[in-house]
């Protein structure tokens, strides 16, 4: 797969927000011809749009899916908050904060974008 497919999504930031960015990405991989099913791509997406949801600012969120070659990258980009994203060091397992530790764990690289604020992931199709 040599082609390049982007979409560019603006969501509300909602609770009700991270079930259709699952959603969205399905579509977006069956599109491609892949299967979606366990896509490491959807649960990257459902970790970054929840973070987005929970600690950005208010207002909307833009998911970006594109590939390049044999990869697809995510990107997520929202208001902004008083905090940096980051991994959360010495949580206890079932008290949350791992959401970017499975994003580390899921990617083939990842990062964080100041301005606009936005975490970005890639992966292998």
């Amino acid at each position: 797969m040599n082609r390049t497919a982007f979409r560019e999504i603006e969501l509300p930031s909602a609770t009700t927000t991270p079930p259709i960015a699952r959603e969205i990405v399905r579509d977006y991989l069956m599109e491609l011809g892949r299967d979606p099913e366990g896509s490491a791509l959807e649960l990257i997406a459902s970790e970054l749009v929840t973070n987005a949801v929970l600690h950005a600012d208010r207002g909307t969120i833009v998911v970006r899916l594109s590939t390049e070659g044999e990869r697809a990258r995510i990107e997520v980009e929202d208001a902004g908050g008083a905090d940096r994203p980051h991994i959360v060091k010495g949580r206890r397992p079932g008290s949350g904060g791992h959401g970017l530790r499975i994003v580390e764990e899921l990617a083939l690289t990842w990062g964080i974008t100041v301005t606009p604020a936005s975490v970005w992931a890639e992966v292998a199709l």
